[in-house]
């Protein structure tokens, strides 16, 4: 009756209170350097593709290789509304990033590799041999 119900009053559930609930908002950032390089915009597809399969959302937000911009955006600015950050640095620094890192699930992407005793967060290396 329940579901009949939800569906003859065309019921939505609210995002907020959802968010309440479960303590998650379904939404992860991709943070890139700029958007118009093929590579970028390849990644944030695949990013995209897969986390749509997993019934998450994607915002993307591009730096053009801002280190303040990435460092904003690596300590999860409205981590209210983002359960985490793939991150793409160009600047930042393992310095820059220790003090913001763990305290919000953070994935770095890139060649340089962070000490994992500096900087607290999952780092996928790209070889570009």
């Amino acid at each position: 009756r329940v579901a009949q119900a939800v569906e003859e009053l065309g019921y939505r559930p609210n995002p907020t209170a959802r968010r309440l609930r479960t303590g998650r908002s379904g939404m992860i950032a991709l943070v890139v350097p700029e958007l118009v390089s093929p590579y970028f915009t390849e990644l944030a597809h695949h990013v995209r593709t897969e986390a749509t399969a997993l019934g998450l959302t994607v915002l993307i937000e591009e730096t053009l290789g801002d280190p303040a911009e990435e460092l904003r955006l690596a300590s999860g600015v409205g981590a209210s509304l983002l359960d985490g950050v793939i991150l793409s640095p160009l600047h930042t620094t393992a310095e820059e990033l220790a003090p913001v890192s763990g305290t919000f699930p953070l994935v770095l992407l890139g060649e340089r590799s962070y000490a994992r005793d500096r900087v607290a967060a999952d780092h996928v290396l790209i070889d570009n041999v």
